[in-house]
């Protein structure tokens, strides 16, 4: 377009594509419609309660809009413009969300000139079906493995940790994302019976290897809530009172910030039985230190937004001490992780902190 047009009459084009759309936009002020550039000439709009059809309806304005009014004025291809849209699935993840949206725009380059192309609901509903069947299958089969991930070392470089990680693959081999996986359990109310499998390979595994370290089993919010899932962990602990050495369990800031109340009574239970837990993903704009005194937890693993480039970042400092000292006076061990830098790891190390994960 630059070569033709030149680079200056290249930026009024852009602005000109934008005014265009943000024009069929505000038509639709009846929905929360938000429209980024992401990099290039490749832009995302999302929409908020909007039907297929009328989704439709909004692509074709877009199409017609933009061959309407930019060809008047400055000289393209003929096949330049292309919508590829899907609706956000209930168990979508990031990825998926993606590939749907790469999948229908490349549909929609080869279908015609300046055309779009929207996934129909019906192609959704079944993934969905498919999906929660492949979930099913996996649970009721006990049909999955364990592995680790996300190790974490003294600054001596001891192991001191290692979050278990599932691994999920359809009857395919296709591997499945966990947290896809852990949405649909949740919605096929399995998710209880899926966390008591993973801690039971999880014992399966510490009587087979002698392990000095400690293993951290993330579980599902509506897990904890469960009496029988308490039940579950009373009864091991009634089996080996050795197993609260070994295994901890992890919930996400995010999650326990949403469920405090529910958080807080899960601790408290865990304590009683003598099991540690780990707050994962920790920011404190999530969940406060104020907040995080009442619920007593044992190990926070600090999100990787509070130490990249920490060591250039007078504010990341000054948040992370503060941290230090809060978990000092509440015997709390600290975890940073995916530190990347050696800057930043030396000046992590010169704080009190239990382990780190690079």
């Amino acid at each position: 377009i630059e070569n033709v047009n030149g680079s200056v009459k290249t930026d009024d084009f852009i602005l000109s594509y934008v005014n265009v759309i943000n024009n069929i936009i505000y038509s639709y002020k009846n929905n929360k419609i938000v429209f980024y550039r992401t990099h290039g000439s490749e832009f995302i709009i999302l929409v908020k309660d909007l039907k297929h059809s009328e989704a439709v309806s909004f692509s074709d304005s877009i199409i017609n809009g933009l061959n309407t009014e930019i060809y008047k004025s400055y000289k393209l291809p003929d096949n330049i413009f292309h919508i590829g849209g899907t609706q956000i699935d209930k168990y979508g993840t990031i990825d998926s969300i993606f590939n749907l949206v790469n999948k229908a725009y490349s549909d929609a380059v080869l279908e015609g000139i300046n055309t779009y192309k929207i996934i129909d609901e019906n192609h959704i509903h079944n993934e969905i079906e498919k999906s929660e069947e492949k979930v099913k299958h996996i649970i009721e089969n006990n049909s999955f493995n364990i592995s680790f991930a996300y190790d974490s070392y003294s600054f001596d470089e001891e192991l001191l940790m290692r979050e278990l990680k599932p691994i999920l693959r359809d009857q395919n081999g296709n591997e499945i994302a966990i947290g896809s996986f852990m949405a649909i359990s949740e919605k096929l109310e399995l998710n209880a019976t899926f966390d008591k499998q993973v801690i039971i390979k999880a014992l399966d595994y510490l009587r087979k290897n002698q392990i000095n370290y400690k293993i951290a089993v993330n579980l599902s919010m509506k897990t904890i809530v469960d009496k029988e899932f308490i039940k579950f962990l009373h009864d091991l602990v009634q089996e080996d009172k050795n197993v609260v050495k070994s295994i901890l369990f992890s919930i996400t800031s995010y999650s326990a910030s949403a469920n405090k109340l529910e958080f807080i009574k899960f601790v408290r239970q865990l304590h009683e039985l003598k099991f540690e837990i780990l707050l994962k993903r920790f920011k404190t704009k999530e969940y406060s230190l104020d907040d995080l005194s009442e619920s007593k937890v044992d190990y926070i693993k600090i999100d990787k937004d509070l130490t990249q480039n920490i060591n250039n970042d007078l504010v990341k400092k000054h948040r992370i001490k503060n941290i230090v000292v809060y978990a000092e006076v509440n015997d709390i061990k600290l975890i940073v992780e995916n530190v990347e830098s050696d800057l930043d790891y030396k000046f992590l190390s010169k704080l009190d902190l239990y382990a780190v994960n690079r």
